[in-house]
């Protein structure tokens, strides 16, 4: 082995290691905050490159945050890996976009918003909806077409959408329904149309069209990127896994890393399912769980994984996935909520069983059960995973409460 590659290895841990000398076929790592994933994966590819496994221009590694592309990016040049190109997806679709846009459509690349505010100010104008047009509420709005457009809804599929999916509407300060959602939506899609405007959902829209359609540059595309690594996999959307998929085609080079029990993007169309099915898409991956957490004490991270493992929260059934509780040196139980009704203790997990309509019962309801179970508000939280159809299942979250109480 190589002094250099040695020298990568020799920075990790046993579990960390694992994940850098894993570095052909499909490989899945199950990772909880504090324990040093992005370390892991960066070793990873500089690992790769040194031993002669890929070219570092090949690769691609992606993120969801420019901030978070912008540190593995430092990373891999402390490695002596400068050429990684490290973005997130609507940034790695853009510059796609942009380079075949004269070849495929031609003429001028449309004005990117960077904003939807103004034009969504307009729209509401346009389709008759009394809305204030604060800054919350045009968030608000902004947030409804974007989630629709990430899973693949037109305006007039959103109102059925909706209903399919138990989805609150929350517009702050204002009574707007799904109709007149989908009212502003197409008022939305019109006024862009007319001033050859798109933002960064068509971003993606439109790379995803580029590749099914246009054979040539799907693999021009395929060519330049043929190793891939995916960060917080939980937070993909249905919509990026698209746009994934055709990067990748039939090749199998691709390492994730998430933990399904952080999804946070769930109210954009992010869900943990596609790292949940990654060993079932691909049945030869490789599955390493890094476990060691490095912001919590031990206590901590084994109690949360314990009760995990119980509630089936992890990458299959039974084993779970680590956790960094983050809560300080309060040794804490993990229990699962469910959305049906009324609560009850069971097989050491605290059950709600309740018909959720938004989030302020939410945390009503969790208010109440932290006084029925002698908690304490200020150390517990609520996390919404995913919003189901009606009748496919439960609304999940987690409810955290003081072992000593």
């Amino acid at each position: 082995m190589a002094q250099l590659a040695e020298e990568i290895l020799a920075a990790l841990d046993t579990e960390q290691r694992a994940v850098a000398t894993a570095v052909r076929g499909p490989v899945c790592v199950i990772a909880g905050a504090g324990t040093g994933k992005t370390r892991a994966i960066t070793h990873r590819l500089a690992y790769a490159v040194d031993i002669g496994v890929v070219d570092p221009q090949r690769i691609l590694a992606l993120t969801f945050t420019a901030r978070a592309a912008g540190e593995m990016r430092t990373r891999l040049r402390a490695l002596g890996v400068p050429n990684v190109a490290a973005r997130t997806f609507h940034a790695a679709a853009l510059k796609q976009l942009m380079y075949f846009w004269p070849h495929v459509l031609g003429g001028r690349f449309p004005s990117l918003l960077t904003t939807k505010t103004g034009f969504l100010g307009e729209a509401i104008n346009r389709a008759n909806v009394s809305a204030t047009k604060s800054n919350s509420v045009l968030r608000d709005v902004a947030g409804e077409i974007e989630w629709a457009k990430v899973i693949g809804l037109a305006p007039d599929e959103y109102i059925k959408a909706v209903d399919d999916y138990a989805r609150p509407i929350r517009v702050s300060n204002n009574k707007v329904d799904a109709t007149q959602i989908a009212k502003v939506y197409e008022a939305y899609e019109s006024l862009k149309k007319q001033e050859r405007a798109i933002d960064f959902e068509d971003v993606l829209l439109l790379t995803v069209g580029m590749l099914e359609e246009e054979r040539d540059v799907r693999d021009r595309v395929r060519d330049q990127y043929r190793y891939f690594t995916v960060d917080e996999y939980q937070d993909v959307s249905p919509l990026q896994q698209r746009l994934l998929d055709l990067w990748l085609g039939k090749r199998d080079d691709i390492c994730v890393v998430g933990d399904p029990a952080q999804t946070i993007y769930s109210f954009a169309g992010a869900t943990p399912a596609f790292l949940l099915n990654f060993t079932n898409k691909y049945p030869g991956a490789e599955v390493i769980r890094l476990t060691s957490g490095y912001r919590s004490t031990p206590e901590i991270i084994n109690t949360a994984n314990t009760i995990l493992r119980s509630a089936s929260l992890g990458h299959d059934k039974g084993r779970g996935c680590p956790v960094n509780c983050g809560w300080g040196n309060q040794e804490a139980q993990f229990y699962t909520w469910e959305r049906k009704k009324n609560a009850r203790v069971e097989n050491g997990n605290l059950v709600l069983e309740a018909h959720l309509e938004n989030w302020e019962d939410a945390r009503y309801t969790s208010t109440r059960l932290v006084s029925k179970y002698k908690g304490d508000w200020k150390y517990g939280r609520i996390e919404v995973r995913a919003q189901l159809p009606k009748g496919k299942g439960i609304w999940p979250a987690i409810w955290m409460l003081p072992t000593d109480n």
